[in-house]
């Protein structure tokens, strides 16, 4: 009996970025130049994309690109794994980077990974073949959830800079 393999062929319709906005960045970190290639397809219209191919060289561009709204990770690869990497992520001293989305791929038979990688702070998860539609919706929201946090943020070290004490009262105002 063969399986049939079903190809999602309808269009997702996703606002544009505002005219001269950057796209939001998403880093892919997967050693299968397939797989990345097929994240890649769904997603280059929307984001500008950065590829690696294994968790250490995903930790150093994480380091040096603040830019980076969204994180899509394999398990297994070399040198540093997908639970190393979430491990380093979700430890890390940066709120920044403490906070990043971390979406995990995985297949069908890996769901004692899964419950690991839950377990240690994945955000999302998606799985190899992932439809297009899909992917676009929660890319497009933990972007937004990442965008919204670092406003918040600033936010945050605004007013507590802004705070000044009353020197009659000694309140704050």
């Amino acid at each position: 009996m063969a399986t049939e393999v079903k190809k999602e062929t309808a269009k997702v319709v996703t606002p544009a970025p505002a005219a001269g906005a950057p796209k939001p960045r998403v880093l892919i970190c997967d050693d299968s130049r397939i797989v990345r290639a097929s994240i890649s397809q769904h997603l280059r219209d929307r984001f500008e994309l950065r590829e690696v191919t294994d968790g250490e060289a995903a930790w150093q561009a994480i380091l040096l690109d603040s830019s980076i709204r969204v994180v899509i990770s394999d398990l297994t690869m070399p040198k540093v794994d997908g639970f190393e990497l979430l491990n380093r992520v979700r430890s890390s001293k940066v709120q920044r980077i403490r906070e990043l989305p971390m979406v995990i791929i995985s297949g069908e038979d890996e769901a004692g990974e899964r419950e690991r990688a839950a377990s240690l702070g994945a955000t999302d998860f998606i799985q190899k073949g992932v439809g297009a539609a899909e992917l676009l919706a929660r890319m497009e929201v933990l972007v937004r959830l990442s965008t919204t946090r670092e406003m918040l943020a600033e936010s945050q070290a605004s007013l507590e800079s802004s705070r000044t004490v009353d020197s009659d009262t000694e309140l704050l105002n």
